[in-house]
């Protein structure tokens, strides 16, 4: 008999699109799923497949989210025209020598908070994590104290909502007096959070891409952001190694907002997970 497992779902925009090809696999190996921790995109997909167990229907839900204009001319016009694609700091230009970032006053996200429920509402139905067919929770980030915030209970919507707030990109949503962000902030891959809630072996599904091997280091700016994304990366790397079975698609480092790569993100998970299946089967 093979043991079950708790899924810890991470982060990562569109290269999430991966957990629906491992999901697949543990399907047609009839691994058991006991339970489900995702964070970001991680727990939009989880949220799915713990309300209606099939990775297909996971799929097609997520197809036909990006083939409608909410998603389209809402969501993906607006990050392609605003060049989000580029990174944090697209909107920079040269002065006489020096570099400006230019932040508009009193503007604390490009979209507002009503966008990701256009999003949501092509995937999700309204629904309380109680009535989830696989135990489900999702992890936010409490911008203010910095602690993450596990959800189990009340509106799954609004929780995977916060889970995926990208900071910059989405404001911050406000939940039982906690002022929450991307959960990535704190939980990346969501492996504490689903050692606290269970007890069973935890496989962990990373799709952070890699880092840069060569990236131009050519301005004061340039050297700080590199510098951040070294500290991001080592409390990443610290965290995966905790999960019991680590996959870990071959996303490589398209950005978060290459939704087109729908095909290859989903090829790039089930790959991962058949070499991982054997595994999974043998852990106690």
């Amino acid at each position: 008999m093979i043991e079950p497992v708790v899924l810890a779902l991470g982060g990562g925009g569109a290269r999430g699109f991966a957990h629906i090809g491992v999901l697949r696999v543990l399907e047609r190996e009839k691994i058991p799923v006991k339970a489900i921790v995702g964070t970001s995109m991680g727990a939009m997909i989880g949220a799915m497949y713990a309300h209606t167990p099939s990775a297909d229907f996971v799929e097609n839900k997520v197809r036909a989210m990006l083939n409608n204009k909410r998603f389209t001319s809402n969501i993906l016009e607006h990050v392609e025209k605003n060049s989000v694609r580029r990174g944090w700091f697209d909107p920079i230009e040269s002065e006489n020598g020096e570099l400006v970032i230019k932040i508009k006053k009193n503007k604390i996200s490009e979209l507002s908070g009503d966008k990701i429920f256009d999003m949501l509402d092509l995937l999700l139905p309204d629904h309380n994590f109680e009535s989830n067919k696989i135990p489900f929770a999702t992890v936010a980030s409490d911008i203010m104290t910095g602690e993450e915030v596990i959800f189990q209970q009340g509106s799954v919507k609004k929780a995977v909502a916060a889970s995926a707030s990208l900071p910059g990109i989405l404001p911050p949503f406000v939940i039982n007096n906690h002022t929450l962000v991307d959960g990535a902030a704190t939980s990346p891959v969501p492996v504490i959070a689903a050692q606290t809630l269970y007890n069973e072996k935890i496989v962990a599904v990373d799709v952070s891409s890699s880092l840069y091997k060569n990236p131009r280091l050519d301005n004061i700016l340039s050297i700080i952001i590199r510098n951040f994304y070294l500290t991001v990366r080592k409390h990443h790397d610290e965290l995966v190694k905790r999960a019991d079975i680590l996959i870990q698609p071959d996303v490589g480092t398209y950005h978060w907002s290459d939704f087109e790569k729908i095909d290859f993100f989903i090829k790039s998970g089930e790959d991962a997970a058949i070499l991982k299946i054997n595994e999974i089967i043998q852990v106690k």
